[in-house]
């Protein structure tokens, strides 16, 4: 099963450089593609957490994420409460309620795992449990954001989705980042809670070289978006996204949480 995880790691970088290969080289758009990453990079975080957190909790970590990133981001689009004004074009496929994308759930889980992984690495484990909760959470969302920092600009370039006021971030309402934020902390919190997850199990049963593959799997995502996103005149959130990210890979690759 080891194996299969790390076929499918290598089959998502795979895809991933093609994908910014073709932007490059200016070849024509195939919009599956942006779905089929999504599915392998979720594959392997849900075959990841399997055998890491066991399965059980993998179960409850995917669907607790689903549900609430599907219910959040259904309401976002209907009411632009939480993230902002926005709307989903019809290039991520098929919507739940017509709202949102079924794709869009899946992302959130391909990224959140690896936010998660990270998260509890760079969080210090000699604090009372609490504590440890509190920062581990709190680090995790703040993980995932900083990957729409680059993310964002590049799929609504692309025409994912539209916003349908100019915001400050490069186009983008600073709102937005405040609803991904709360968004993942909802879903780190629940699972925490639910799975009663504790300091000195929470990155799992693994290897230390094991968990980071699931560091690797967010650095594909990350170092392919900032490629896309220097190549698409979008250097700004380029630098932010590399500034932002950053410094979790490299403290989340190392640990730190002795």
């Amino acid at each position: 099963m080891r194996r299969l995880v790390i076929l499918i790691l290598i089959i998502q970088g795979l895809i991933t450089t093609y994908v910014v290969i073709r932007d490059f080289s200016g070849l024509p758009s195939i919009p599956l593609l942006t779905i089929a990453s999504t599915a392998i990079a979720f594959i392997f975080a849900w075959l990841h957490a399997g055998l890491n957190l066991g399965w059980r909790r993998a179960l409850l970590f995917i669907i607790i994420t689903i549900s609430v990133a599907l219910t959040l981001e259904s309401i976002g689009v209907a009411t632009g409460l939480i993230y902002g004004p926005y709307s989903y074009t019809d290039r991520l496929g098929t919507k739940f309620l017509d709202l949102v994308p079924y794709a869009i759930p899946l992302a959130w889980t391909m990224m959140l795992y690896p936010s998660y992984i990270i998260a509890t690495r760079v969080t210090p484990t000699n604090r009372p449990t609490w504590r440890w909760g509190l920062g581990m959470v709190v680090s995790g969302a703040f993980i995932i954001t900083s990957w729409d920092l680059v993310m964002d600009p590049i799929m609504v370039a692309a025409d994912h989705w539209i916003w349908e006021i100019e915001g400050a971030y490069f186009g983008i309402p600073l709102q937005n980042y405040l609803g991904w934020w709360l968004t993942a902390l909802v879903i780190l919190v629940l699972f925490v809670i639910i799975a009663k997850i504790k300091p000195g199990d929470a990155a799992g049963q693994e290897s230390n070289n094991f968990n980071r593959l699931a560091i690797l799997s967010y650095a594909i995502l990350a170092i392919s978006t900032i490629l896309l996103a220097f190549n698409n005149d979008l250097g700004g959130p380029a630098l932010a996204g590399l500034f932002a990210m950053a410094p979790w890979l490299l403290v989340g690759w190392w640990g730190a949480n002795t």
